[in-house]
């Protein structure tokens, strides 16, 4: 809730809101509509929402507000350079905010070197899945039950999860694709090229070798390689300079 904290909740849906109003020809009705009442509703609430017999139903009514407006967006937005270039961006973020939240658990959640494997980890491992709406997803196709292993291989590598980061790799190098080759924007060919060489690098990888060579720097490698593409996306295509998209 702190307005001063770009990253907050708060601050994000005040953003979103604000692109939407400077970009409002472009965006549905049904767009604007949805994020106004969000951005409402949120502004509006008092500390009151974040103790903790509130907490879970409040997380779970932004959840289903951003998954509202994704699903108004997708059915709503004409398909045109404007869709094109909301979808490469939101499949950057969903990879992105992956790896942060394999990485988080990785490192901040277990209590101690002794707890690998038990039930506290795998308790924890569970509740990863979880935050990425993956666990329906993750027990149909992944045998064994859930395993650090599994998980971090289902979230990472697996090609059809929407929220995995291969998939979401694979996408945006798809859509900007089709922005430069289609609808005529030629620009961001490091990009690009750094989406297409990460995609064939995740394709070729298992979650065995990613262990081996050190998760916490494969995945720190991975947020490098999304940042740099979004350097160059954001410097082709709406003239930012480089220290600005960096800092």
């Amino acid at each position: 809730m702190d307005r001063a904290n770009p990253t907050s909740i708060v601050s994000a849906i005040a953003a979103a809101r604000e692109n939407a109003r400077a970009l409002r020809p472009l965006i549905s009705t049904e767009m604007w509509a949805q994020l106004n009442v969000f951005h409402k509703w949120l502004s509006e609430l008092e500390p009151g929402a974040l103790r903790p017999g509130n907490l879970t139903r409040l997380l779970n009514r932004i959840k289903e507000a951003c998954q509202t407006h994704t699903g108004i967006t997708d059915g709503t937005l004409h398909r045109d350079q404007s869709s094109y270039i909301y979808r490469l961006g939101r499949m950057i973020e969903r990879a992105d905010q992956t790896t942060r939240l394999i990485d988080f658990k990785y490192h901040a959640l277990l209590p101690s070197p002794g707890d690998v494997g038990s039930q506290i980890d795998i308790g924890q491992w569970d509740v990863v899945l979880r935050s990425a709406a993956a666990h329906h997803a993750y027990l149909r196709v992944v045998a064994g039950g859930v395993t650090p292993a599994g998980v971090a291989g289902f979230l990472l590598l697996h090609p059809h999860f929407p929220r995995a980061v291969t998939f979401c790799v694979g996408e945006a190098d798809r859509l900007l694709g089709v922005l430069r080759d289609r609808h005529a924007l030629p620009g961001a060919a490091a990009a690009a090229q750094g989406l297409r060489a990460l995609r064939v690098s995740l394709g070729a990888l298992s979650i065995e070798a990613v262990i081996v060579g050190g998760l916490h720097e494969f995945l720190d490698q991975v947020q490098r390689r999304l940042i740099a593409a979004t350097d160059d996306l954001s410097t082709a295509y709406f003239g930012a300079a480089k220290s600005q998209t960096q800092s």
